[in-house]
């Protein structure tokens, strides 16, 4: 666990002690957020994913819990007040002296009222509202050549509901039930992940993307980060006690024979060197997996043709119904419901700009108990058991949106009950190739849930030449937590984690 202090003072001596105790405090004062709560007027009902506007650049989101935090810097240089907008409330203006730490800012629900005039000119059928929606992909986002900065947070949590590995046979006495048990054991029987990153992404033309990231943190145990790394060790270290080193493994489930491996002492070598790397090995790597994620989940996005999120590029799989209209950023929008005619996933509510027919906001998750069964066969399972997915978008220059917000969760259910068989060869030896065998029949079911959450602002459009030009450098900070580190993002308008995360602390 890294705890870091950053203390550069300089402080005059004084001659009294309550001079001395006066500067503290302003000193704590200073160093402090505002830390502000959104909540319906009427129902005390959390708002979320509400914006808050201190400059002509600057602003933040609210959470899911209404949660929204201003660093203090940005707080005493911004303008006199917050503007604070959110879909369906009215707009309101906060004096920043009338704001307190930990203070609630209770909206006011707006009563939507549409000239008549204006209602008959934007009703047409919802079947040729999608059909403008399709139309106008192309020229209503922006998909290359922008720059973002993003906040992306990571949550992962894993339990073990079954973990079984009996021992059928064994040629080996020390490779018994009692071992296995030992080995494999170590496993913590919940994981739980914290990942937050802060990056520069850029998309070019011709689907090329690029990401600097300048900073990262993670929240996990220190026996989770090392357990299934040691109990990998551990059993090959087994298998070298009771078998020879430059033996290797043929591995197989029934009569399907799944893997070769090189020989025991290489493979502890090699594991030996990995554990052995430090940070500035796995900069170059932990970054190219961040630029890769990121374009991967803007790749799925609803506007993308061959996205699995076909509900507008293959709208025919879909009912659609018109539910009402409403306002976003003074833009009257079709509030639009979905659902699928039979087989297609997902249903959901897409709110669309009567004049772009942009989906400026999409509610969608999965239509079934189970989403999607990925591998059911030979005693492996493997199902997403639900989705849902939060999108928004923001209007910019020459009216072409760009993504403002994208929250993704899943949960997946996994599960193995078949036989295998580890089986020891060596040529080198003289007489059977084969040597030894070890038949072990597992039984495991996880249960694992994942969400991320991902924050773009300040899109600048940026030129061919630039993207070319560009050069990523992985000089970035990483640092491990067993809690969260409420200093880290000192001087980064993030998105304010959930109670339960800020309050979350791994034991060892």
């Amino acid at each position: 666990m890294y705890i870091i202090v950053q203390a550069k003072r300089t402080m005059v001596l004084r001659k009294t002690l309550l001079l001395q105790i006066l500067l503290f405090t302003i000193l704590i004062a200073t160093s402090q957020n505002i830390s502000v709560r959104l909540l319906d007027e009427e129902t005390d009902e959390s708002v979320p994913f509400a914006t808050i506007q201190f400059s002509e650049l600057g602003g933040v989101m609210s959470n899911e819990e209404g949660l929204f935090t201003i660093q203090k810097s940005d707080f005493e240089n911004s303008v006199d007040s917050l503007r604070i907008s959110c879909m369906g409330y009215q707009k309101q203006s906060v004096f920043k002296k009338d704001l307190s730490e930990n203070d609630t800012i209770r909206l006011k629900a707006k009563v939507f009222e549409i000239v008549p005039v204006v209602l008959s000119s934007k009703k047409i059928p919802v079947s040729q509202i999608i059909k403008n929606v399709k139309n106008n992909i192309e020229t209503n986002y922006i998909t290359d050549n922008v720059k973002y900065n993003v906040f992306l947070r990571e949550n992962y949590y894993q339990k073990q509901n079954k973990w079984n590995l009996k021992v059928e046979k064994s040629t080996i006495k020390q490779l018994g039930q009692h071992v296995i048990d030992t080995i494999f054991n170590k496993i913590p029987k919940e994981f739980i992940t914290v990942n937050e990153s802060y990056s520069k992404f850029y998309l070019g033309s011709d689907e090329q993307s690029k990401t600097q990231i300048e900073k990262m943190m993670r929240i996990r145990s220190k026996h989770q980060q090392f357990s299934i790394d040691n109990m990998q060790k551990d059993f090959y270290n087994a298998l070298q006690k009771n078998m020879k080193g430059n033996s290797y493994l043929v591995i197989k489930t029934g009569i399907i024979r799944l893997d070769k491996t090189e020989s025991i002492d290489s493979i502890l070598t090699d594991m030996k060197e990995g554990q052995e790397k430090n940070f500035e090995d796995y900069a170059e790597a932990i970054q190219k997996g961040k630029n890769k994620a990121f374009k991967g989940f803007l790749d799925k996005l609803f506007i993308h043709p061959k996205s699995k999120q076909d509900f507008i590029h293959k709208s025919h799989k879909y009912d659609f119904e018109l539910i009402e209209f409403s306002e976003i950023d003074n833009d009257l929008v079709y509030v639009v419901d979905f659902r699928p005619k039979s087989k297609a996933k997902y249903k959901g509510r897409l709110y669309i700009d009567t004049e772009t027919f942009a989906v400026v906001r999409a509610n969608v998750e999965g239509a079934h108990d189970i989403f999607d069964k990925q591998f059911n066969m030979f005693g492996i399972s493997s199902s997403i058991v639900n989705v849902s997915k939060t999108v928004l978008f923001e209007k910019g220059e020459n009216s072409k949106y760009f993504i403002k917000y994208y929250k993704s969760q899943s949960s997946h259910s996994q599960g193995v009950k078949r036989g295998f068989k580890i089986i020891e060869k060596n040529k080198i030896v003289k007489g059977k190739n084969k040597q030894n065998q070890l038949n072990l029949v597992v039984n495991i079911k996880t249960y694992s849930d994942s969400k991320w959450e991902m924050v773009f602002t300040y899109p600048q459009r940026i030129t061919n030449t630039e993207f070319t030009d560009l050069t990523i450098n992985d000089d970035y900070t990483l640092k491990e937590f067993a809690s969260y580190p409420k200093s880290f993002w000192q001087g980064y308008n993030i998105i304010t984690p959930k109670k339960s995360i800020q309050e979350l602390k791994i034991e060892d």
